[in-house]
């Protein structure tokens, strides 16, 4: 059902739309819960990418989609990637000046604490 919806949308829309990038954000969130790792880090990994090239990684949807990639590394059993990744992903939301990122901050301390 998730290939079929937004397959049809992602093949309609340019993907480096930042709309389309946040689509595919969602998608690596709905695939690791699924448990198809693989396309979640397929997904995450372009949506990060693109979010890196086109906001810059102190924006808010750049570290949403970065708690998001290291969250799937730690589902996917890689826990060491996931922590090093979430580590460097929580000090930089730390030291941005963005003035919604104390949710993402908490988030990301949780996701750590639990896979001490």
């Amino acid at each position: 059902l998730l290939e079929n919806s937004y397959g049809a949308y992602l093949k309609n829309h340019d993907k480096d739309n930042l709309r389309v990038i946040g689509v595919m954000s969602n998608l690596a969130k709905a695939y690791s819960e699924k448990g198809d790792y693989e396309k979640a880090l397929e997904y995450a990994k372009y949506a990060y990418d693109k979010r890196i090239e086109k906001l810059s990684n102190k924006n808010i949807n750049t570290l949403t989609t970065a708690k998001i990639l290291g969250e799937i590394y730690l589902r996917s059993g890689e826990i060491e990637k996931g922590k090093v990744f979430l580590e460097d992903t929580l000090k930089v939301a730390k030291e941005t000046k963005i003035s919604n990122k104390n949710s993402i901050v908490k988030e990301i301390e949780e996701l750590l604490r639990n896979n001490m």
